[in-house]
């Protein structure tokens, strides 16, 4: 709270001195400020909504979220709260600790009853706003209880709710409120309102909003306090005499698009107070404003009236704005405005009057606005109006403008002629008070050196959209010495680039005081070589001829372009070749990496692999270790020789030889030498069978798993790790194991 308070004494501060400090000060205290109050408010926002602060006031929006509860705020400070459009079906109790609020917006949700202290502890509440909800009976508000704990509010809307009456039949339904000054009941189906004290209770009320209800009638009120009533669009077809006598301070009343209103049908409706009244759009054919003695505003606008006469307005001599545009007059009568003395604007557009009497604004001295446009006014005549300033006659199909016309007319500064069909430029006007002309789109052609002469003190002229095809002599413009705005777009002109006079003409115009706003507005439409261009492009070459180059310098200038758009094309070039290099090494040095990396991988897969096969091929203990000698002995015989008896098949093949010999020799020294090979053989071999038995069990042990490959001799395949040794065990006749 603080913090809170601290910004707005800041804001309070920084408003005060703003304007003794220089602008860049000024500029980096409200960024500063902006900065810090944007802090703040995001920081005492609840998470849903959206927050800040506008002319000091925090305020906190959280409209169409759908809400059926009120969310968490962390800083229930809030000047602004709005909860429009969401799904609430009462009135949050937790808003009473919302002292501070004084805006709180609960339209379009889908409340339907206030019970009485629904807005308890909003004691500097100024504005409510109920509107487009489900509120069908004044009952369901209990409405003599419903603003007695507000006793600040101003301001409260039930607009587009569903109430069909608006009475005082029944005291317990009156609306009470000591401080409420505007009151919007508009568009809620309301059909009658009765009684006399229906806003009584409402002692400070100023303004009554009633518009788009389906009232056919209203029956008298009262009010001591009510300004502004508001019954626009109420198919309204008549109106009681008295309607508005009790109600002593009505100032305005909206009346407009009742189409079949009629104040006079049974009697003049009348209001001495009243002074603005706004019936347009109500299919009048006659003006009915007798009953209105001190008005001093009329809107008429949209009706049917067709004649203006000297009755038309003689019962309200108070008269200072009348407003009877669109509609279908086709005459006026010199002395209809004649006892309008204190008229100050007139508006008669989007009729059909063809001639306006040059003495019909002659007694109103205080006129000074006339429009009108939008008529059938062919020829300009001589008006007499002492005190005009503004004359609108545009789109009136004027031919002819009076030398005179303007003569009446001493206080005249703006005059408008545009959209009008003059054959020739206005000649011999004259007003030493007009400032501003409007001559566009009258299909002008040519003007000459008087055109202007009685215009001394002219500052704009608008001569846009006609036919002008060459330029003005700059002497035509001699008498205008304050001149400093000139519209000259859309016209064909033609572009004589070396007629001195187009040439100093364009000067005229842009030289200081700059008198055309917009160089390129004046454009060329011939010669077909400069069609569409501007004239200071067309005529560049012979107006600046220094800036304009030889043709050896632009032969120059062309090579010299050419070899930098040579370089710098070389340059972009070589910046996109080196780029695509660097990404073409980049992404084969990712690949590389990617392809290291995959090595790696599958080396360290194979790996585990191989040692997984290790361990399953690995032989089994107990089957690869050899026969015990007493089990062997007893193994049969194998065909096939074993390692242990290599030696002995090889003697065994001696033996055979020597054997083949002795019998074909007779030798007997044969015989004892083959005895002394087999006894040498049989140590030999026991010897041999017991190394064979030895390694046999150093190669079936158990392979250790830290075990190398290729510095182990005896490693043993896995296609040979299950095969069995069976060694050859001979028996001498002795009986000892060999």
């Amino acid at each position: 709270l603080r913090r809170r308070r601290w910004i707005l004494c800041k804001q309070e501060s920084l408003q005060k001195h703003t304007m003794a400090l220089n602008p860049t000060i000024v500029l980096f205290l409200a960024l500063a400020t902006l900065a810090t109050t944007s802090s703040a408010a995001e920081e005492f926002c609840p998470e849903e909504c959206h927050c800040g602060f506008e002319s000091g006031n925090f305020f906190v929006d959280c409209s169409g979220l759908a809400l059926t509860e009120l969310p968490h705020f962390p800083d229930v400070n809030v000047q602004i709260l709005d909860l429009s459009d969401n799904g609430f079906t009462y009135v949050p109790s937790q808003l009473a600790q919302f002292s501070n609020l004084r805006y709180l917006d609960m339209s379009s949700n889908l409340i339907a009853t206030l019970p009485p202290g629904s807005f308890s502890g909003l004691g500097s509440l100024k504005q409510l706003n109920l509107a487009k909800n489900n509120i069908s009976s004044w009952a369901n508000i209990y409405p003599n209880e419903l603003l007695q704990t507000v006793p600040s509010l101003e301001e409260l809307s039930l607009a587009e709710n569903h109430f069909t009456s608006f009475s005082s039949n029944d005291p317990s339904l009156v609306l009470l409120s000591l401080s409420l000054k505007y009151l919007d009941l508009g568009n809620c189906k309301i059909t009658k309102i009765a009684g006399k004290e229906v806003i009584q209770g409402l002692l400070a009320l100023e303004h009554l909003k009633l518009n788009g209800n389906p009232m056919h009638g209203m029956s008298d009120i009262r009010s001591t306090s009510l300004k502004t009533l508001d019954l626009s669009n109420c198919k309204l077809v008549t109106l009681q005499p008295t309607v508005f006598s009790g109600l002593e301070s009505l100032t305005y009343v909206n009346l407009a698009r009742n189409s079949r209103l009629s104040l006079s049908s049974n009697g003049n409706v009348t209001s001495l107070s009243l002074k603005r009244i706004n019936l347009s759009n109500c299919n009048m054919d006659s003006i009915d404003l007798g009953g209105f003695p001190n008005l001093m505003t009329a809107v008429l606008r949209g009706n049917m009236i067709r004649h203006l006469t000297r009755d038309s307005f003689a019962a309200n001599p108070l008269l200072e704005n009348i407003d009877i545009s669109s509609n279908s007059i086709g005459s006026v009568q010199s002395d209809t405005f004649r006892q309008l003395e204190h008229l100050k604007s007139l508006d008669l557009s989007f009729n059909m009057i063809p001639r306006i009497d040059g003495k019909t604004f002659k007694e109103n001295v205080m006129l000074t606005h006339i429009n009108l446009s939008r008529n059938f006014i062919a020829r300009l005549q001589r008006l007499v109006a002492t005190s005009l300033a503004h004359l609108n006659v545009s789109s009136c199909e004027i031919l002819n403008i009076d030398p005179d016309a303007l003569g009446a007319m001493p206080a005249l500064i703006d005059l408008d002629l545009s959209n009008n069909l003059l054959a020739e430029e206005p000649q011999n006007i004259a007003s030493d008070s007009l400032q501003t002309l409007d001559l566009s789109m009258c299909r002008l052609t040519t003007i000459r050196n008087t055109t202007f002469i009685g215009l001394p003190n002219l500052l704009r002229i608008n001569l846009s959209g006609n036919r002008f095809t060459t330029t003005f002599r700059v002497e035509f413009f001699d008498h205008t010495p304050y001149l400093s705005e000139i519209w000259l777009g859309d016209n064909p002109w033609r572009c004589d680039c070396r007629s001195a006079g187009f040439q100093d003409f364009f000067q005229f115009l842009v030289d200081q005081p700059q008198r055309v706003n917009n160089r390129k507005d004046l454009r060329c439409i011939s010669p077909d070589d400069f069609f569409g261009a501007t004239w200071e492009a067309a005529c560049r070459s012979v107006w600046y001829p220094q800036d304009m180059m030889g043709t050896t310098e632009r032969i120059w200038t062309y090579f010299m372009l050419a070899i930098l758009a040579f370089f710098g094309f070389f340059c972009l070039y070589s910046s996109i070749r080196r780029f695509i290099d660097s990404r073409r090494k980049m992404a084969a040095e990712r690949e590389r990496q990617d392809n290291i990396q995959e090595l790696r991988e599958v080396a360290r897969e194979n790996q585990i692999r191989l040692r997984q096969q290790a361990q399953l091929n690995a032989p089994d203990m107990r089957e690869s270790r050899p026969p015990a000698y007493e089990d062997a002995i007893l193994l049969p015989k194998l065909d096939a020789a074993s390692f242990a008896s290599l030696d002995e098949l090889v003697l065994r093949g001696k033996r055979r030889k020597k054997r083949k010999q002795r019998q074909s020799t007779g030798d007997v020294r044969a015989d004892t030498e083959a005895d002394d090979d087999q006894a040498e053989l049989r140590p030999s071999n026991r010897s041999r069978s017991e190394n064979v038995l030895s390694v046999r069990g150093t190669i079936y042990q158990e392979p250790s798993d830290t075990l190398n490959r290729e510095s182990t001799a005896i490693y043993q395949s896995p296609r040979s790790s299950n095969r069995v040794v069976v060694a050859n065990v001979h028996v001498s006749p002795s009986g000892s194991r060999a």
